[in-house]
């Protein structure tokens, strides 16, 4: 049941970015000057500069994170700035100096009954993926062996086929004595001398 709601959530999660994502190709264009944005994820200083959007997002783990930044390629304005909130994360993304360290994330709350994905849970919906790819390679690769078996069966008769033929033509083309086998060409002088 928890596995279901949870797949629900990720594919209402990827409709809202793709949706997003679309209407708001022109959000993604570079700026005309470069912005100053407050950052968590810099090794030198709290700054740093972007002619895209400044970002901010909270997670929840065991507790919120809040991380600052900014966004440096557009397919990461495509995550950042078009994610709409789920119960363990929400982004959005301002276009000013230090606008980002002003956003006030918080992350909706979840229904009654519910609680926070967990580590096991993630384990879960991962081992159910990876079932899924173990199945595909496991009926995909007998088939792709036999295939190739095929192909190669295929390829090696039809290059004995060719090479018996060449041998047919080239006798048809150079009949004489020396390519006869004796009993015929005796046959032939035989005939020959009493004809």
């Amino acid at each position: 049941m928890m596995g279901k709601i949870w797949d629900r959530r990720l594919a209402l999660g990827a409709m809202i970015i793709i949706t997003s994502a679309l209407t708001s190709e022109a959000l993604m264009q570079p700026l005309n000057k470069t912005l100053i944005c407050f950052s968590t994820l810099t090794r030198t200083g709290n700054t740093c500069e972007t002619t895209l959007s400044c970002f901010a997002y909270v997670t929840r783990e065991n507790e919120q994170q809040r991380q600052y930044g900014c966004v440096d390629t557009k397919v990461n304005h495509l995550f950042m700035c078009n994610a709409g909130p789920t119960p363990t994360f929400s982004a959005q993304c301002c276009n000013e100096d230090m606008c980002n360290k002003k956003l006030n994330l918080t992350l909706p709350k979840l229904p009654k009954g519910e609680e926070t994905p967990t580590e096991e849970m993630t384990k879960v919906i991962y081992v159910g993926y990876g079932r899924t790819v173990i199945i595909a390679i496991c009926i995909s690769a007998p088939v792709c062996l036999i295939t190739l078996a095929v192909m190669l069966f295929i390829f090696l008769r039809d290059r004995r086929l060719t090479a018996d033929d060449k041998g047919l033509l080239e006798s048809d083309l150079e009949v004489g004595e020396s390519k006869m086998p004796e009993s015929i060409q005796d046959i032939i002088d035989y005939d020959q001398t009493y004809s």
